[in-house]
């Protein structure tokens, strides 16, 4: 909630428009309730492979943590098996 935020729910992704007046603006219109927002600027759907590379670069941050391997095994995994064959041989 708020100006330039970001959400999701449900595999879908939306943001807020940044600039604060147009936040306000947007939310002070009198219109009929908008899902998710009528201050949303944007959004797009998140893909199954779209979300295992947002997990694998974000996981990859984690100087510690790194990507638990219970996340691929967790259902990401087939999905990453083929284009992956044979990267361990290189």
């Amino acid at each position: 909630m708020g100006a330039g935020a970001h959400s999701s729910d449900s595999g879908q992704r939306w943001w807020n428009v940044s600039p604060v007046r147009a936040y306000v603006d947007r939310l002070a219109r009198e219109m009929p309730a908008q899902w998710p927002s009528p201050a949303a600027e944007g959004g797009e759907v998140i893909t199954r492979p779209w979300e295992m590379g947002e997990t694998l670069m974000l996981g990859l941050r984690l100087i510690r943590e790194g990507v638990a391997e219970a996340i691929f095994t967790g259902g990401l995994a087939s999905h990453w098996r083929k284009p992956t064959e044979g990267l361990s041989e290189i």
